[in-house]
């Protein structure tokens, strides 16, 4: 009888242990394992194997909660921990003490002795790219703040070459184009907050480059089997985003920057392009056999002679009346609610996630046509203009890249991305 409770209990231990291990690794993948690895070298953080006995648990469940609160309370290794990292911010982590004990028992059974530890540059196979694993190795560059002048290009970096006159976006086919060396950037899925992107469609973005004293221009070109320009209930449009540090001599952290460390982003998106092209995609388009009743007075705000019922107002016929009152949204000049748009680009900053502002100056330009499964975009982004919010480039910088799968339910964070890369300006 004590051999049969002796060995339930084993049992039951057992499966305690193991459920336990399965949840850590399970919450790891999901939560962790874009920006760490263990035993695996660096990736865009550090490498976790051996964590658990450099920092005592207390101590790592507050750390992997919020971060950023230890630093600003001036924890000392809290503190060096950011510095160590290239002060890339780690995003706050809504788990609970149970799930982070079960990701540090994880992280504990798996962890490499230093002597079998493989060394942080051997190249290994995660969702990220060469390229993104470079960037993210220890930068003595960033990390001294040092003026990032007179590098020589590595392997991965993205060459802008010097042109005498501005490049028009809507020539896709120009010239200037001939002359340029395309880098294949790696894409991966966003995996590290919430709205996550679980599995990725678009693996690579090619990138051709060429700048002026006051743009850097960038060809953009990705595969996509499906043209997807319109928004609905169930609908969303493709688009991408490049991102470029407003100092290039203090990179802030890629993802949307982080307090005291602004961005400067341009975002591109189709459905934005169809409204530049074809005229605003209204009700009437989406629903052409839909009624609609009258508005009282709608008629009256147009031409009366012409007795138009409301059913036959347009959102563009209300801008042209200054009739935009029943259209909140546009009469409060929200530009992602513009009808009648010039560039299918808007130019944005930010300083960390939930700080995305619209730029009051909007000078970016863009143009994009999708053609036999593929998505090639022109993007112009302003920079040295003396604007606050734009950046400034001068022989090198930092560019990073966001790209959603309409057809694959992206949408706001489930998207694809690329950490910084570096961008050279051939003189």
């Amino acid at each position: 009888m004590k051999k049969t409770i002796l060995l339930a209990g084993s049992l039951l231990l057992m499966t305690q242990v193991t459920f336990s291990q399965s949840a850590g690794e399970k919450t790891f993948k999901t939560v962790c394992s874009a920006c760490h690895s263990v035993g695996k070298g660096k990736l865009v953080g550090p490498d976790l194997s051996g964590v658990t006995g450099k920092y005592d648990e207390k101590w790592l469940i507050s750390f992997i909660k919020s971060s950023q609160s230890m630093v600003k309370k001036g924890d000392p290794k809290a503190v060096k921990a950011f510095n160590d990292n290239a002060k890339i911010v780690m995003p706050d982590q809504n788990l609970t003490d149970l799930q982070i004990k079960e990701v540090l028992n994880y992280i504990k059974t798996n962890s490499k002795s230093k002597t079998t530890a493989k060394p942080a540059a051997t190249p290994v196979k995660t969702s990220l790219s060469e390229p993104v694993k470079k960037e993210h190795a220890v930068n003595t560059q960033v990390q001294k703040k040092s003026p990032v002048v007179n590098v020589q290009p590595s392997e991965h970096s993205i060459i802008s070459i010097k042109v005498q006159n501005d490049v028009d976006p809507r020539d896709l086919n120009n010239a200037v184009w001939n002359n340029c060396k395309p880098q294949i950037i790696k894409l991966g899925a966003q995996n590290v907050v919430a709205p996550m992107l679980r599995q990725e469609s678009i693996p690579e973005l090619q990138v051709k480059s060429v700048y002026t004293g006051k743009t850097v221009v960038f060809l953009l070109e990705w595969a996509d089997s499906t043209k997807d320009n319109r928004v609905d209930v169930d609908k969303f449009c493709d688009q991408v985003a490049i991102q470029i540090p407003v100092d290039p001599n203090d990179p802030p952290s890629y993802m949307m920057g982080n307090s005291g460390g602004k961005v400067h982003l341009v975002h591109w998106k189709s459905v934005w392009q169809e409204d530049c092209q074809n005229g605003f995609y209204d009700v009437q388009n989406a629903y052409p056999n839909m009624w609609v009743d009258i508005y009282p007075g709608e008629e009256n705000e147009l031409d009366r002679s012409r007795r138009m019922f409301a059913k036959d107002v347009t959102a563009e016929h209300m801008v042209e009346t200054r009739n935009t009152n029943t259209l909140p949204a546009t009469y409060a000049g929200n530009p992602i609610a513009c009808i009648k748009r010039k560039e299918p680009v808007e130019e944005a900053t930010a300083e960390g996630y939930g700080k995305y502002t619209t730029q009051e100056v909007q000078a970016a330009k863009g143009w994009a046509e999708w053609k036999d499964n593929k998505w090639k975009v022109c993007i112009v982004v302003p920079v040295n203009t003396g604007n606050t919010y734009k950046s400034v480039v001068d022989d090198k910088t930092k560019v990073a890249f966001a790209v959603w799968n309409g057809n694959n339910q992206n949408i706001g964070g489930r998207k694809h991305f690329a950490p910084w890369s570096d961008l050279i300006l051939q003189k």
